[in-house]
């Protein structure tokens, strides 16, 4: 009987081990595809940011020699265009968190803690 009894508990230690080792591999498998749907995100609104950067320099050049051509001086159009620039810099630093922060860290949130994960 003790023997059985044994064998028994050694079986339940092996399945109890098994199962474990498994649950540690589906949790660190979920983490990772968490991490990674957070990682592209970022990189995704990073490349976004860029494009948009790169378009807007090429606007404010195209409005600076409009203007300068209209005002009749390049310089006066580029130094508008600085202005321009300046205040729409000093709007997004005041409202930086309701822009940028906060979105960008409900996103990274939700991603981690979606529980729908399409695998």
């Amino acid at each position: 009987m003790n023997e059985n009894l044994f064998t028994v508990l050694e079986e339940l230690r092996k399945l109890l081990l098994q199962y474990l080792q498994t649950r540690i591999a589906l949790v660190r498998t979920r983490l990772l595809i968490r991490l990674v749907k957070a990682i592209s995100l970022i990189l995704g609104v990073l490349l976004a940011g860029f494009i948009v950067l790169l378009v807007v320099i090429f606007l404010g050049i195209a409005l600076g020699y409009w203007l300068g051509a209209w005002m009749g001086s390049y310089a006066l159009g580029f130094l508008a265009v600085a202005v321009l620039y300046i205040l729409i810099f000093m709007l997004v630093y005041v409202f930086r968190r309701q822009i940028f922060l906060r979105p960008i860290a409900n996103l990274v949130i939700h991603t981690f803690l979606d529980e729908n994960d399409e695998h």
